[in-house]
């Protein structure tokens, strides 16, 4: 590790007191442990059963001084970006919107989830793959630390993931983004204001597009109450023959479901309590502010088994109206019954549970994981939103004001595609939210720019434009992206919000340009502009520049 000087320090076990380990001791544990330039492998064994919270290997960083870390959000939602080792941040006016981003347990900003990088002039990859434990990392004052939350009871030989080490020129783990799926949502034009009409007559102009979409998606909505799952009135009890019309179409119908949430109106909130995720007082617990869903939410408890059975027996019957998609949306929820979980499993484990009992009963259908966390795991996503919800608007400068993190903007989205091309999508598709083929707000620059983007780096292109609305023209960026395939990630580097990637395709290179910042900046000039060519070495505010070097 040439670039970084990392020194071991210590392990600390936390059972009911802290116990430091520099080397094996004890008569009643066990503990072996191997530390490598490529990874870092626990051996633990306990004679009696104790309650194990957490373990931390920590390291003492000599040099850099002053080296960054990558926040990788705890869920899809998460703004994930490189911050600085001691960087403060703001509190939201209500505490409960920290839910949305931050991990329910323990909301701690500074924290990175699953995968973590520290930077100098090259990166020190950290990451953990296919594991049973809650892993994070954390950077502060130059001591970084690998945490694994066990939390539960113990004994025996205990499961410890391996933590795998990556020196790199570049923070990607997989530079393949060449799968794409095409489809329509109808959240980001109607948001709530949906009805039958309204998506019959989009789905009338499917076949009148230029380009091929894979699925249909009506998001939220259509349904009556969040947590109930029946149709609105004014759907007339159409999502069947909905389907239906999708699938003549050669396309397959997508629904929107937040399976774990519940809103106070629902009839299982008023009639089925002891469903619903209480505290010790016996008072149900909110879990997110939705003004769409009255202000304060809750959740179902899923720690019982009832309210497992009672999310599958909806999500079935949505499967046989004839939907193969299903946006699991507010996954995120399902982490607050930590409060009420068992001593022999963690609220992590009974989630990896729960998702991989939910996908074998949805079969075939796909599951877009959405709000959901970040886990680099197989057999729980198809697809996995990578950032908060975009908008056709660069900034949101409301939500900045008051310090949610979690800023619903075109800028907060673009930046998560960007840092996060370092995990997907080995383990999953990644989403980076819709495009605006006709945007209102956006410019040039920001509309090309997110198109751009997220062709080259992320698998899902879907958008929510009316059908009835676009013509041939409004594709011309979109269908020349789609002439550039079996391309890859070579080189990736980053500079005050300047982004530069390298991508091979056809014995050729292409250079990407990405400026997010509001400043204009010079930029090497390398081979023959794609899109929209000009003479000048600049890259003005928001944009992106494609140049291909033959």
């Amino acid at each position: 590790m040439n670039e970084f000087q990392l020194r071991f320090s210590k392990i600390l076990f936390y059972f009911n007191e802290i116990l430091e380990f520099k080397e094996k001791k004890g008569d009643n544990e066990d503990l072996d442990y191997k530390i490598e330039d490529k990874k870092i492998k626990l051996n633990l064994f306990l004679k009696h059963k104790k309650y194990l919270k957490k373990i931390v290997i920590e390291y003492k960083i000599l040099e850099p001084e002053n080296a960054k870390i990558f926040r990788n959000g705890f869920s899809s939602w998460s703004s994930s970006y490189l911050i600085e080792q001691n960087k403060k941040f703001r509190n939201p006016p209500i505490k409960e919107l920290k839910y949305h981003y931050l991990n329910p347990i323990d909301p701690d900003e500074r924290c990175s989830y699953f995968l973590t990088y520290l930077k100098n002039n090259k990166y020190l990859i950290f990451y953990s793959e296919n594991s049973s434990v809650f892993t994070y990392f954390y950077l502060k004052d130059n001591l970084f630390r690998i945490n694994l939350e066990i939390d539960k009871e113990v004994y025996g030989e205990v499961n410890l993931p391996e933590i795998l080490i990556k020196e790199s020129d570049y923070p990607i783990l997989n530079s393949d983004f060449n799968e794409k799926i095409y489809g329509w949502t109808s959240w980001y034009y109607y948001y709530r204001n949906i009805d039958k009409e309204k998506i019959i007559k989009n789905i009338d102009y499917i076949d009148k597009l230029p380009i091929n979409i894979d699925y249909f998606q009506i998001d939220d909505g259509w349904e009556d109450y969040i947590g109930d799952w029946n149709e609105k009135p004014n759907f007339k009890n159409s999502l069947k023959e909905i389907s239906e019309k999708i699938n003549e179409k050669n396309v397959k119908p997508g629904i929107w479901v937040a399976p774990f949430a519940v809103e106070k109106s629902s009839k299982i909130f008023k009639e089925k309590s002891p469903l619903i995720l209480k505290n010790k007082n016996g008072k149900p617990v909110p879990v997110g502010f939705n003004p769409l869903w009255g202000g304060y939410f809750y959740a179902l408890d899923m720690n019982r088994d009832d309210s497992i059975d009672y999310v599958l027996e909806k999500l079935i019957l949505l499967k046989e109206k004839g939907f193969e998609l299903f946006k699991l949306d507010f996954l995120y929820t399902f982490f607050n019954s930590y409060i009420t979980k068992k001593n022999d499993e963690s609220i992590y484990e009974r989630y990896i549970f729960v998702m991989k009992k939910i996908k074998k009963e949805l079969k075939a259908s796909k599951i877009l994981g959405c709000g959901a966390p970040y886990i680099l795991m197989d057999g729980i996503y198809d697809i996995l939103r990578i950032g908060p919800d975009t908008k056709d608007g660069w900034k949101d400068y409301f939500t900045r004001l008051i310090g949610f993190s979690e800023n619903v903007e075109a800028f907060n989205s673009l930046r998560n595609t960007l840092f996060r091309t370092i995990s997907t999508p080995k383990f999953f598709l990644s989403d980076p939210d819709v495009v605006f083929i006709k945007p209102k707000k956006l410019n040039s620059f920001e509309r090309n720019s997110i198109l751009i983007i997220d062709y080259f780096l992320s698998n899902v292109i879907f958008f929510s434009d009316p059908l009835y609305n676009l013509n041939d023209n409004d594709f011309s960026l979109l269908l020349k992206l789609k002439e550039i395939k079996n391309y890859y990630i070579t080189d990736f580097k980053f500079n005050d919000y300047l982004f530069e990637y390298k991508i091979s395709f056809e014995n050729n290179i292409i250079n990407l340009y990405v400026n997010l910042s509001d400043k204009r900046q010079e930029i090497e000039i390398k081979g023959d502009e794609i899109f929209n060519k000009r003479d000048d070495n600049f890259i003005y505010p928001h944009e992106s520049r494609v140049f291909i070097q033959k």
